[in-house]
């Protein structure tokens, strides 16, 4: 499009579409949960705009060319609200609720000891709050309609710091500590063994901070402020990954292996027979992964990655299948049939007397034995008189 004035010109580009064919909302308003009398706020909700030829374009909720119905601010419950766009509608859901009569703390945030100078960091952090009816709503402290006041980065020891939320308060309790002195690795990584291309899983480290008063913490690897490096995903071998937090380093090691070349059972689980209805339980079981070098891995079967499919918890001998890394192997489980006492409860006759026929025979036989038992004790006693 050229704009002109004064015999002089400029430019810029729009650009025409097709038709409309239909509008969804991509992402819902942050805000879902309403008190009686608030406005609704639309921050954060996005709308996804489909054309006839299948291209997408994405707008605000706030955009001045999409309509908002359906909103009543003094009406309590459920609400479906109509976005409208070029007159294609879509709609999502909000809750109005009665007064709030308190909040509560359900979870502080992950990290509660600090250095002086570190911000405040809300992760994880969960406040309860509890409307007249006596329901409750869950609300991260990282929300926008929580405030948080109380907290000096520069005020060593303990602070409490105050959660606000619609007028109502709460409050928990951190620790800010003097420099640092040294980290130390407490637990490793559950993950310490790669294939080629995997990513790095820090899921279960823990580092310990020593402070000048010799006082400790501990703390998650992937806390905020903790940085992680020397992983190469491509490079097999025994590699050493640096964990640094205030200035300060430790280190754990990881392997990387070549590819898997398959798996096997090295032990299959500890219960192998099972009553119908039972659950399927993997204690035990080990499987034995075999790398290219010709290395081999003990994983147990209840392992992150590991997938068991084939059991359906019914009768009869069932093949399980063990898959790792897309390589797979079995093993096998069996059921006892369920016979149930006068008293209903549940006994297994399978693996002692097969059949029906088995057991009446079992049972005439022990009546034969008692009668002869009998008969010779009579002659017994006959004999003595």
């Amino acid at each position: 499009i050229t704009v002109t004035y004064a015999g002089k010109t400029a430019t810029f580009k729009v650009t025409v579409k097709n038709e409309i064919t239909r509008i969804s909302v991509k992402t819902a308003p942050s805000k879902t949960t309403y008190i009686k009398g608030e406005e609704l706020d639309l921050t954060g909700g996005i709308i996804t705009v489909t054309y006839e030829d299948g291209s997408t374009i994405e707008i605000p909720m706030t955009s001045n060319e999409v309509e908002i119905t359906g909103y009543n601010g003094q009406e309590e419950g459920e609400q479906e609200i109509t976005v409208t766009y070029a007159e294609k509608t879509a709609t999502f859901k909000v809750t109005v609720r009665n007064e709030i009569t308190g909040i509560s703390i359900k979870s502080a945030p992950s990290k509660t000891t600090y250095i002086k100078g570190e911000e405040l960091d809300l992760t994880g952090g969960i406040i309860t709050v509890t409307y007249e009816d006596g329901s409750i709503v869950e609300v991260p402290m990282t929300s926008s309609e929580v405030e948080i006041t109380g907290y000096n980065e520069q005020e060593e020891g303990e602070q409490e710091i105050t959660v606000t939320y619609a007028g109502e308060t709460a409050t928990f309790i951190i620790t800010v500590k003097n420099e640092i002195t040294g980290i130390s690795i407490k637990a490793a990584p559950s993950k310490t063994t790669y294939i080629k291309g995997e990513n790095l899983d820090l899921t279960g480290g823990i580092i310990t901070v020593t402070y000048e008063d010799e006082s400790t913490a501990e703390m998650p690897i992937t806390s905020n402020g903790v940085e992680i490096i020397g992983y190469n995903e491509q490079e097999e071998g025994e590699q050493e990954i640096t964990v640094t937090y205030a200035g300060k380093t430790a280190t754990f090691k990881v392997t990387v292996k070549n590819e898997i070349t398959g798996i096997s059972i090295k032990t299959a689980p500890s219960k192998t027979t099972y009553i119908k209805g039972e659950n399927l339980d993997l204690t035990g079981g080990i499987i034995i992964v075999t790398y290219e070098d010709g290395s081999i891995e003990e994983i147990s079967m209840t392992s992150n990655g590991v997938e068991i499919t084939g059991y359906n918890g019914q009768e009869g001998e069932q093949t399980i299948t063990v898959t790792y890394k897309g390589y797979s192997t079995t093993f096998t489980v069996s059921f006892n049939e369920e016979i149930k006492n006068e008293d209903n409860t549940s006994t297994i006759y399978e693996s002692i007397l097969p059949n029906a026929g088995f057991r009446t025979t079992i049972i005439v036989a022990i009546l034969i034995m008692v009668i002869l038992a009998i008969i010779s004790y009579i002659k017994y006693r006959k004999c003595i008189f």
